[in-house]
């Protein structure tokens, strides 16, 4: 079982903003060490830095009441992706592809019509 820092598992253990900002007191009100490494030390300014603050979002936290919406929701949301990569994804890249082609076409013809001597030019360097 992977061990975290105390620090990140009671960031995502936090069931509110009330309870994060007690939290985030406590970590500012703990001493640097005096022997810490550098690495140890950066880690340890972000923790009592605001970073967490920027980080956390009460909206992101799921209630069991509406977990199961939230599953199948993102149930539905995962099939579509799925679907669309299979046959619809192959689908839009043909009709993309004929897209550009067709305005590219519609633009190189649209500059030889305004501009015909500096559009040859212009069309020469670029083919």
């Amino acid at each position: 079982m992977p061990c975290f820092c105390p620090r990140l598992t009671s960031f995502l253990g936090c069931e509110d903003v009330e309870e994060f900002k007690e939290e985030a007191c406590v970590w500012s009100r703990q001493p640097h060490s005096a022997d810490a490494s550098q690495k140890n030390a950066a880690s340890h300014s972000a923790a009592l830095s605001s970073s967490f603050s920027k980080v956390f979002h009460p909206d992101y936290n799921v209630n069991k009441a509406n977990a199961a919406s939230l599953v199948n929701a993102y149930n539905c949301h995962i099939l579509s992706v799925e679907n669309a990569r299979g046959r619809g994804m192959a689908e839009l890249e043909k009709s993309l592809a004929t897209f550009w082609g067709s305005l590219n076409g519609a633009l190189s013809l649209f500059l030889c019509l305004q501009f015909p001597l500096k559009t040859a030019v212009a069309l020469s360097c670029v083919f």
